[in-house]
């Protein structure tokens, strides 16, 4: 019997590669359910529609600059770019950095300092990003009456980003006294979490209604470099992200103060949402990034 009991508690403690992969994973499958989710709607919205040919019928789909195909205009956009890319590169280091702290030297203090810090940082420079495109984009026409598909799943994952920062944010305040520097640091990403989704969430919803109004504008291309960047910055967020099980992992007092179980539901139940809110941020960003610059032709 004991060497059954050993065995299976050996069994139980190996560290297997699945076993380490899963608290990154397992996001994942909450987001492709919502993702295929929209998709399907999608799909469902033009069944039994009748779809406009992209190129006359006499143009070559081999041609390659077939007449009436839509070629992407990358223009306005390379410093927001190299910007993003900049804050990108900053951020594997970090998380690079975290790592080495918190398996190889076992400081786990320093780790999480690092990424609290790292996480703040992107979150204010996107955040003073944000209220820079607001500016940007006040001219543009702004689109009545116009709520699409990715606004819906936007409010929805914010909502899940909503709650999971409301129950750290609840811990963390109570565990000041405690555990000090981290917990304030703690409070302080959270709050500037929760303030940067709003605007971001804000931005994203009235850019989506937002178009050029005339020539002047599609040249001009307000925002752009803005929204290059912001997309860059939120993949790199939605990086981060993606560690949150690892951060919560090192960060001792949310599961000492709710508990395994309640933390464990908590986790499982709104950390995909606000992996998700990043990701599909970016995925709107995109969309602004392009239709935002095409002249709006509807009667005014």
């Amino acid at each position: 019997n004991t060497t059954e009991e050993s065995e299976t508690e050996s069994c139980y403690e190996d560290v297997t590669l699945a076993r380490t992969a899963s608290p990154y994973l397992f996001p994942c499958t909450i987001i492709y359910s919502i993702i295929a989710a929209g998709i399907l709607y999608r799909m469902y919205q033009y069944v039994g529609v009748k779809v406009t040919q992209r190129w006359p019928s006499h143009t070559s789909l081999t041609s390659s600059n077939p007449h009436g195909a839509v070629s992407m205009d990358c223009e306005k956009a390379n410093k927001g770019l190299f910007s993003g890319l900049l804050v990108a590169v900053f951020t594997l280091i970090a998380i690079a950095t975290f790592f080495v702290f918190e398996s190889r030297l076992n400081y786990p203090h320093t780790a999480i300092k690092i990424f609290f810090v790292l996480e703040i940082s992107l979150i204010l420079i996107t955040g003073s990003c944000i209220m820079l495109g607001m500016i940007r984009f006040v001219n543009l026409k702004f689109l009545e009456n116009y709520l699409s598909l990715d606004a819906v799943l936007l409010i929805i994952s914010l909502g899940g980003a909503y709650i999971y920062l409301s129950f750290m944010l609840i811990s963390s305040a109570s565990m000041v006294e405690k555990h000090g520097v981290i917990s304030i640091l703690s409070l302080a990403a959270i709050c500037v979490g929760i303030l940067e989704s709003t605007l971001q969430a804000i931005f994203i919803l009235d850019g989506l209604c937002r178009r050029a109004e005339n020539d002047i504008q599609v040249e001009a291309k307000p925002g752009r470099a803005i929204v290059t960047f912001l997309l860059v910055c939120n993949l790199a967020l939605w990086v981060v992200s993606m560690f949150e099980i690892k951060k919560t992992m090192v960060v001792p007092f949310h599961l000492e103060f709710y508990g395994i179980l309640p933390w464990n539901i908590m986790l499982h139940l709104c950390v995909p949402l606000f992996i998700y809110f990043r990701f599909h941020s970016a995925i709107c960003l995109s969309k602004i990034w392009y239709n935002a610059y095409q002249k709006d032709y509807s009667p005014a």
